[in-house]
């Protein structure tokens, strides 16, 4: 049975950092269209996500398996699945996916706007031929949109292994993002893609959820295939460890768990060198960068607190029972594979 975990931050060095578990969601409602429930919303009308009730674990599915357009025009490019309480800037979203497709899948991070987000992409085992959204045959890639215009980051001739149940995650810190695919859902073992980018533009804030591109249901004579997504789940960065998220500390780097900020100027006293000068212009005395991150979600996802190994938990439940359909998540064992070697 699967348990949804975020044990440590994937690090960029020896500090404090933490991942801290803001939101989740498993119960996708069976036989039901997810766009406009529990906070989904999706970016083609043509596509009807819906959710569906397996042995195990809730789903969520595409429905169709169309290509064409481009990126915001409201057509098969712009079919993801995103969830209005899914909020974070320097964090990470994982799940799982079951394909019995070989055409694009991927998680979405970081959206702004139906022109701006981050996407990790991958084609299926299997593949021979065929156009995605960014390239065509095998690939898998980590993609940045931008006003509409597709970036690929880093990429590998790769891909995920047909009906098979398998973890992957699409993360950002500050600048630096990365992909990563594991061939089962054990996150603790070595993921069978990895992939990287420095000096990405931190955009802040955005939503996160799923993505599917000619992939998932066809009708006619050509039989059917599914693409299962299982439970979602997200963590945010507290790269100095003292409990507030890096998307809310006014210190990110300075441990400072009580947020003061003396002059008002939204720098934590902790880290703020000009303290008390006149220069400093005031401010509203916030300690957040922006959004509400881990505000909403599902409120019982039937995880135990000992289920969650967290430091804190902020949005989360700690109702205790069957795990349901979330993924383990042991990232320490990545720590050494967060920046890749030149």
């Amino acid at each position: 049975m699967l348990t949804l975990a975020f044990v440590s931050a994937l690090s960029l060095s020896a500090s404090a950092q933490e991942v801290i578990e803001t939101w989740r969601y498993t119960d996708y409602p069976d036989g039901e269209t997810l766009d406009g429930v529990d906070g989904w919303r999706s970016g083609y009308d043509a596509d009807e996500w819906y959710g569906y009730q397996g042995q195990q674990q809730r789903y969520a599915l595409p429905l169709t398996d169309e290509n064409g357009g481009t990126w915001g025009d409201g057509g098969p490019h712009d079919n993801w699945l995103i969830n209005e309480d899914a909020q974070v800037g320097d964090g990470l979203v994982v799940s799982s996916v079951y394909s019995e497709d070989d055409d694009t899948i991927g998680l979405v991070l970081r959206w702004q706007d139906e022109e701006n987000y981050l996407l990790f992409l991958m084609t299926g085992s299997g593949r021979r031929d065929g156009s995605g959204p960014v390239g065509d045959g095998v690939f898998a890639a980590l993609v940045e949109i931008r006003d509409g215009e597709a970036t690929i980051l880093d990429q590998a001739q790769d891909s995920y292994d047909r009906y098979t149940l398998q973890a992957f995650a699409v993360g950002a810190n500050d600048d630096q993002v990365f992909a990563l695919l594991w061939s089962d859902t054990d996150t603790d073992g070595s993921p069978v893609i990895e992939l990287y980018a420095d000096g990405v533009a931190d955009t802040g804030i955005g939503l996160a959820g799923f993505y599917a591109y000619e992939a998932g249901y066809e009708g006619g004579g050509q039989g059917v295939t599914n693409i299962f997504f299982g439970g979602i789940g997200m963590g945010a960065y507290d790269d100095d460890g003292d409990g507030v998220i890096d998307d809310e500390d006014n210190c990110e780097q300075v441990p400072n768990e009580d947020q003061a900020d003396l002059d008002g100027d939204g720098i934590g006293s902790a880290c703020d060198d000009d303290e008390g000068s006149a220069d400093d212009g005031g401010g509203d005395g916030g300690g957040t960068s922006g959004g509400d991150v881990g505000s909403g979600g599902d409120a019982d996802t039937g995880v135990s607190g000992e289920d969650l190994k967290l430091s804190a938990c902020g949005g989360c439940s700690g109702a205790g029972g069957a795990a349901g359909g979330a993924i383990a998540i042991g990232l320490a064992a990545l720590a050494a594979r967060r920046r890749r070697e030149d």
